[in-house]
């Protein structure tokens, strides 16, 4: 199966650019599977168990892998390349539907602002301020702010319109007011008027910027500020921020999630621990904290360290006697 004819595939599909990237990219193990393998009725759930079979990719990646062949296969059969739909009765694995990734918390987003304020002056450090707020304190998506355009921006009013994750309509935002200073100073220092708000820096500057070079330069920013944290982790920092102060249906209109489960899953995150302690706090006392600092346990783990060392001496002087009769037996032969 010829790679540059599954990429032609995908891209005659109505696929956000978004998911045509995810095609394109996990699609390759599938195609990979195929050249292997070969294309047979079995194929779509034989190549599921060789992903179940791996133990070094995450759950929801073959997930991806999956969906990307699904999606291959099920517009061969439509073409007519395929006589059955071969992924029928093959389900996706089960996966949780909780978080996978661990929001920044106060400290480390601290880390990050004071790290942000020793930043020299230049244009690309201007354009990740801007990008930082936005991503922060506004709780965009990566994806989100690559899209803007500077005349999605109503800096007067402080409000922009963002292009949301599979929409095709833009929801108005409203800015804060550091939002809208850094954005300023970014449209300034770059001489931008119109069309994206984030270009690239490279020899190409009229193209706009992609989610993967805001990957890189807010790693980087974290990298500096001693965190090892996704950027992802912003917006769960925002999202249950607000939480906090505030009912989930206003938390809703405020982030733009469409499912009322999702905030439910933060909402679930976020009191996890609280609820643990406080159960935790109704089992009866064993006393094992002065159980630590007692004159029997002391003398007990002495003894039981002095074993060890003795254990281990013994072993030690076991090998070097097998080596002394490996020598000589080599000598004496």
């Amino acid at each position: 199966m010829d790679k540059a004819q599954v990429g032609k595939i995908f891209r005659s599909l109505d696929l956000s650019e978004q998911s045509l990237r995810e095609c394109e990219k996990h699609a390759d193990a599938f195609v990979s599977y195929v050249d292997k393998h070969g294309i047979s009725y079995d194929c779509f759930v034989d190549f599921k168990r060789s992903l179940a079979s791996r133990d070094d990719v995450a759950v929801s990646t073959k997930n991806k892998r999956l969906w990307s062949a699904r999606k291959l296969l099920k517009e061969l059969h439509r073409r007519g390349a395929l006589a059955v739909d071969v992924t029928e009765n093959v389900r996706s694995f089960g996966q949780s539907r909780g978080h996978r990734v661990d929001g920044l918390t106060e400290e480390e987003v601290g880390a990050v602002v004071k790290t942000l304020a020793t930043l020299q002056d230049n244009l690309r450090n201007r354009r990740t301020k801007a990008m930082f707020a936005l991503l922060l304190v506004q709780g965009l998506r990566q994806i989100e702010v690559v899209r803007l355009d500077v005349e999605d921006l109503d800096l007067t009013n402080g409000t922009a319109l963002v292009h949301g994750k599979g929409d095709d309509e833009r929801v108005k935002v409203h800015l804060a007011p550091q939002t809208i200073c850094a954005l300023r100073q970014h449209l300034l220092a770059t001489s931008t008027k119109t069309g994206p708000v984030f270009k690239s820096f490279s020899d190409r500057p009229s193209e706009r910027l992609t989610t993967q070079s805001v990957n890189r330069d807010v790693k980087e920013l974290f990298a500096r500020a001693g965190v090892d944290k996704c950027v992802h982790g912003l917006r769960h920092y925002f999202t249950t921020r607000l939480l906090k102060d505030y009912p989930v249906h206003v938390v809703q209109t405020l982030t733009r999630h469409k499912s009322l489960n999702t905030l439910i899953c933060y909402f679930d995150e976020m009191h996890a621990k609280e609820k643990a302690q406080e159960a935790l706090r109704c089992m009866p006392d064993l006393g094992l904290d002065s159980m630590t600092t007692s004159l029997h346990y002391q003398s007990y783990t002495s003894a039981v360290a002095k074993k060890m060392e003795s254990e281990e001496n013994r072993l030690w002087n076991w090998k070097r006697l097998t080596e002394s009769r490996s020598v000589l037996g080599t000598i004496t032969n």
